[in-house]
């Protein structure tokens, strides 16, 4: 591995490493926009999990996209697949490692490039060059800081934020759905009830309230519970509990890339601090986020001009930097007292009256 970051004006071809979550690799949007517009003709290669292929699926700012095989005894035999695959130039390759983690490092390692990273990365010490995790500024920017090396102007990084690309979803029954939501001059409202972790998670009953007032108070409306398939009996649930006709369970009906068609077509967005806020932020819906063991002062709120955010200031609070499977003092008041009319009085705020 060389010791020497290329030329900025030679280089050919970045790699980008990122493969945490969805809502993760969502945030790293930011930088790759950046890099394809000031290096348009740069090559810009992809590492990240299966899990969140979906997140840049057919994004045509990428050159390449490659799957890290996460779940493998013998990482190895993924990185020197990707490697292969990759074929990098030797002198004009820089490589880009926001994934903080000792895999990831070791990637950057094997794939024996140039590679910057945060200085709190695992084995940052091997790095070609490291830039400081700076917890003052929202995450999108922390990952923007780092391609200073790229000459960008500071104040472009600290301000840019997270951009998909639509995506044209063959999904008949989608299609179908926004169709007739639209042909009965109704608006979409987008609810995400689930997280990977379960401590993120709204009660059920709440949810379920939230939507019977949304009812109340507004004739034209259409209500999605979006999930994956294991997700399905709990959108189910609040279905059920509602007895209006509008509202639709797409739990485990939906990809990832389908949000991506999907979101931008909606009049606002309720989730918790998971990766579907961050995909309706991304293209700038009105968000209503709703956050229980992690902390709007952690620098993952959404970046959208609308935005509600909805928290109890309490002394546990936060807990862990991506939640938990149980509250650790098991009150969980975080989300307990999170009341509906409070949320709805949110959404108000960004529907109208």
């Amino acid at each position: 591995m060389s010791n020497t970051i290329p030329p900025v004006d030679f280089l050919t071809d970045i790699v980008w490493i990122q493969t945490a979550y969805i809502g993760d690799l969502v945030l790293n949007s930011s930088a790759i926009e950046l890099i394809h517009t000031y290096y348009p003709k740069v090559k810009i290669h992809l590492i990240t999990s299966q899990r969140a292929l979906g997140v840049f699926l057919n994004d045509q700012r990428l050159s390449t996209i490659h799957i890290l095989d996460k779940k493998s005894l013998f990482p190895i035999k993924s990185f020197s697949k990707i490697k292969k695959e990759l074929h990098l130039p030797k002198k004009t390759t820089l490589i880009f490692q926001p994934h903080k983690s000792l895999r990831s490092t070791l990637l950057s390692l094997y794939l024996s490039r140039p590679f910057i990273t945060f200085r709190d990365a695992t084995l940052s010490s091997l790095a070609t060059g490291t830039v400081p995790y700076d917890r003052s500024l929202h995450e999108s920017r922390r990952l923007n800081m780092l391609l200073q090396v790229l000459n960008i102007d500071v104040k472009v990084l600290k301000s840019a934020t997270p951009k998909l690309t639509s995506f044209h979803s063959t999904n008949l029954e989608l299609q179908s759905l926004i169709k007739d939501t639209f042909m009965s001059h109704k608006r979409l409202v987008c609810i995400a009830p689930s997280s990977e972790w379960p401590t993120k998670c709204w009660p059920v009953d709440k949810f379920i309230k939230l939507c019977n007032l949304l009812n109340e108070t507004y004739q034209d409306l259409q209500l999605l519970l979006i999930g994956a398939t294991k997700d399905w009996a709990l959108n189910e649930k609040i279905k059920s509990s509602v007895p209006a006709s509008n509202i639709t369970n797409l739990a485990g009906k939906t990809q990832i890339q389908d949000l991506r068609f999907l979101l931008p077509k909606c009049s606002l967005m309720i989730s918790g601090d998971s990766g579907p806020m961050h995909i309706a932020s991304s293209f700038n819906i009105p968000t209503v986020v709703l956050f229980g063991p992690t902390s709007s002062s952690m620098g993952f709120t959404p970046l959208c001009d609308k935005q509600e955010i909805v928290e109890l200031e309490l002394d546990c609070r936060p807990c862990s930097k991506h939640g938990t499977r149980t509250c650790p003092l098991k009150h969980f008041k975080c989300m307990l007292d999170l009341d509906e009319k409070v949320v709805l009085k949110s959404c108000k705020a960004l529907l109208g009256s």
